[in-house]
């Protein structure tokens, strides 16, 4: 019975990396079309004929960073929960609760120390 649950167990947990391959896949086709896109590949589906459109121009760089910050907000709950969540996993929040500080504390320091996380990973 023991090795039975170690099966499912090394099922559940190692998996064989195609949720990851799957992943890397839509994220490269994601950023091809977003390319493509950028690069005014799509344009000529649209209706309007004669507009020539800059690429590189302020508003073009502008609406493509303002749309990259939307992926921005996927990272932060998953930045922040999962950290929050192996604290828990681990039992470290009861190491952590004997110090001298409140649960409201502990969650701001860890959604603070996750937004700078983050700010490394976008500004890198």
């Amino acid at each position: 019975m023991k090795n039975l649950e170690l099966n499912q167990m090394e099922k559940i947990e190692g998996g064989d990396g195609v949720d990851c391959a799957v992943s890397a896949g839509l994220a490269l086709i994601g950023i091809v079309i977003l390319s493509a896109a950028t690069a005014g590949f799509f344009d000529s589906v649209t209706a309007t004929i004669g507009s020539s459109r800059i690429v590189n121009s302020p508003s073009g760089v502008n609406n493509l960073l303002n749309g990259l910050t939307v992926f921005i907000f996927f990272l932060f709950p998953s930045i922040i929960g999962v950290s929050i969540y192996r604290d828990y996993k681990s039992e470290m929040h009861t190491i952590l609760y004997s110090y001298p500080f409140t649960k409201s504390n502990y969650l701001f320091a860890k959604f603070f120390s996750a937004i700078l996380v983050v700010s490394i990973i976008v500004l890198s």
